[in-house]
């Protein structure tokens, strides 16, 4: 599982660099860069995004 901001320049889509291996998910910080790169704890759509990933794994 990867989540990424488009504008943390810190974080990467890695689907293509890793196929088969990593799903990318978008969220929306908010937050301009650097705040973005440690705004995802803040975020209710990446506590969304942990939750769908853990449930389709059990």
């Amino acid at each position: 599982m990867n989540i990424y901001d488009l504008r943390d320049i810190l974080s990467y889509i890695g689907e293509g660099l890793f196929p088969n291996k990593i799903k990318d998910s978008k969220v929306d910080n908010g937050q301009p860069f650097p705040e973005a790169h440690g705004a995802y704890w803040n975020t209710p759509k990446t506590w969304d995004k942990i939750l769908e990933y853990l449930e389709r794994m059990f």
